[in-house]
């Protein structure tokens, strides 16, 4: 957010925080359940087609869920929208799209990211956290010095979409 304030102004702090709001309660059910997945998915360490198959589920869980918010977010009225969120409701708005492109690539890595935490793969997972961080933020400044703000956002869809592969290929490459 500090780089799109610093970059794009308040308005488009603002805009990023409500595109952020809007996904909120999404973001606390993802946290939540994650926690109680891991001992879950931990049980499984015996037997990796269960593990495999709890993993997808995970994921698959996760992706549905975005999408449902992503629809619920993106058919709110106008008037809803600004009453939310006042004069931000507009240029968050043009987010939004971007936005539920994001939390369902969220949801699509929870499975190899909860999997590989019940496997205690602390560096597995810290390799993988520091390639997405590295695209992510590459992206984003190559993004913020030739795109408007909406530009910039997508390619933080794009770079969350890629990231969503690093992590099922970092599970992979740890359960061989």
């Amino acid at each position: 957010i500090l780089l799109i304030g610093a970059t794009f102004g308040a308005a488009g702090a603002g805009a990023v925080r409500g595109a952020l709001l809007a996904f909120g309660p999404l973001a606390a059910v993802f946290s939540a359940v994650s926690l109680r997945a891991i001992p879950v998915m931990a049980k499984f360490l015996d037997d990796l087609p269960r593990q495999r198959r709890a993993a997808i589920k995970l994921s698959v869980a996760f992706a549905g869920l975005a999408s449902v918010q992503t629809l619920v977010v993106l058919s709110l009225p106008s008037r809803l929208g600004s009453a939310l969120l006042g004069e931000t409701w507009i240029s968050t708005h043009e987010l939004l799209p971007a936005y539920s492109i994001i939390w369902i690539s969220i949801g699509a890595a929870a499975g190899p990211i909860v999997a590989l935490k019940a496997r205690s793969l602390i560096t597995r997972s810290l390799v993988a956290r520091l390639i997405t961080a590295t695209i992510s933020t590459s992206l984003i400044l190559l993004g913020v010095n030739t795109l408007e703000l909406v530009g910039v956002i997508w390619i933080f869809a794009i770079s969350t979409i890629i990231g969503s592969v690093v992590w099922w290929i970092s599970w992979r490459i740890a359960i061989r």
